[in-house]
């Protein structure tokens, strides 16, 4: 894919100035309240950007045409580039092509058959619709079922965002998990500002073993 946006910069705003005569105090409670914030804290933060809430850590990966360039594992970070004595420390995200889905016995599985997990981590059959999946709208490829778009390989985003979530559901309890939740998957998905560069980023960047 050619087309690519740039995460939106958020508008700057001027920081209120404390009076004068609270100027000290003011800096020093912002001190402790620094202080205070746990990393668990900072994580369940509701205003976070998408990348602080990449599922398990930092991970690695590499644009499908330089192999030898491993740069970090989430939307924002695609174009980063790892240095060399780091990389070691930073455990490739997994990630099958989406052709390695055609086959449904590929797809993750329990006593009830194949499924693909999706928006807040629902687990869906085969034969769910895609607007499901995602609690997107309809219309076109949305309104087909998961299982037809990935049995025939359609060109379509689709089949690269449900490629998405199923190496999201493969590796969910692996060692390594991927690098996004289903659910964080379908927020991508739905959100309009990051589509473009997440859509990049699944299919360039973590399809690359067959």
């Amino acid at each position: 894919m050619n087309h690519s946006q740039h995460d939106p910069i958020p508008e700057s705003t001027p920081a209120e100035q404390p009076a004068p005569a609270d100027g000290l105090a003011s800096a020093s409670r912002r001190r402790g309240l620094l202080r205070g914030l746990s990393a668990g804290a900072a994580i369940s933060g509701a205003a976070l950007p998408m990348a602080a809430l990449a599922t398990g850590g930092r991970k690695s990966c590499f644009h499908k045409d330089t192999p030898h360039k491993k740069c970090k594992a989430t939307v924002s970070g695609m174009h980063s580039v790892i240095a060399s004595n780091q990389v070691n420390d930073w455990p490739e995200s997994p990630g099958k092509h989406c052709s390695h889905y055609q086959n449904r016995y590929n797809w993750p599985k329990d006593g009830g058959g194949e499924y693909c997990k999706g928006v807040n981590g629902t687990k869906f059959r085969r034969n769910a619709l895609y607007k499901q999946v995602f609690n997107c709208g309809g219309g076109g490829y949305n309104d087909k079922t998961i299982g037809e778009i990935m049995d025939n390989q359609y060109n379509c985003p689709q089949r690269h965002w449900l490629t998405a979530c199923l190496n999201a559901t493969k590796y969910e309890y692996s060692s390594v998990p991927f690098s996004y939740s289903p659910h964080e998957v379908c927020v991508l998905h739905n959100d309009s500002s990051r589509n473009l560069d997440a859509q990049t980023f699944f299919r360039y960047y973590q399809e690359n073993y067959y």
